[in-house]
């Protein structure tokens, strides 16, 4: 009897343990998921001249996680992304990627921070975000 009683006991042990622990880690997977569950923007630096800024992806969704991969195709380019407050530099052949939320729908403004050669100076993007 004392066997079946030990085994019972660990049974009981593992669930109730074990049932709340794997709810729980199946819970947060989901948050994860819905937080983190992001699409790709991918961002390309050129010297002004070359372009300046070129957006591939489309718009942000306000409110849905999103991944900017930036990539500086020719000079080290800085960026700030105004309303985001996203910073960086960027170093060609080392891309970039940031995590970005937005919260209401515009336009986001994107500005080169690194001096890069002729019309640096007017080395504007911008990014749309639009409602989800």
């Amino acid at each position: 009897m004392g066997r079946q009683n030990l085994v019972a006991g660990a049974l009981l042990v593992a669930v109730l343990v074990g049932l709340p622990a794997g709810i729980y880690v199946y819970e947060a997977g989901q948050r994860h998921q819905r937080l983190y569950a992001e699409e790709v923007i991918e961002i390309h630096a050129y010297v002004a001249e070359a372009g300046g800024w070129v957006v591939h992806g489309g718009a942000l969704r306000v409110g849905v996680a999103f991944t900017l991969r930036l990539i500086a195709e020719d000079v080290v380019h800085g960026f700030f992304i105004e309303r985001l407050n996203v910073t960086g530099t960027l170093v060609p052949g080392h891309p970039m990627e940031v995590s970005v939320l937005a919260t209401e729908p515009g336009s986001y403004t994107m500005y080169c921070t690194v001096s890069c050669g002729p019309g640096h100076n007017v080395m504007v993007g911008r990014l749309e975000a639009v409602a989800a």
